[in-house]
């Protein structure tokens, strides 16, 4: 039901944080989480599967039904928001086979 991995990036300068966001950053990094979790979890479109933060990147991680719902959903979430620094990627992964690694990997 949900074949398309989706990777919201956003890079920051961590530098003097060792690595990790400045207040301000992860701030405004909260702000975006709460729209996406309080708005599209109602849409049963995406599923959240994990988000990572260090070294530089956050990455918000979800598996959608399609890349053209979760666009739209998106956007009409963040219609109001400031333009946030962010990339987002789509790939196919019908089988989860991101998500089975990252489990993979906590596990050794």
């Amino acid at each position: 039901k949900f074949p398309m991995l989706t990777v919201i990036s956003w890079k920051y300068e961590g530098e003097t944080n060792n690595g990790m966001p400045l207040t301000e950053t992860n701030e405004k990094m909260i702000v975006l989480e709460d729209a996406i979790e309080n708005t599209m979890d109602s849409s049963k479109q995406y599923l959240d599967a994990y988000s990572r933060t260090g070294n530089n990147l956050k990455e918000f991680v979800y598996y959608s039904s399609s890349q053209d719902q979760f666009m739209t959903l998106l956007n009409e979430t963040l219609v109001t928001h400031e333009r946030y620094p962010i990339e987002i990627n789509f790939y196919d992964d019908p089988e989860w086979n991101e998500f089975k690694k990252l489990i993979e990997d906590f596990k050794n």
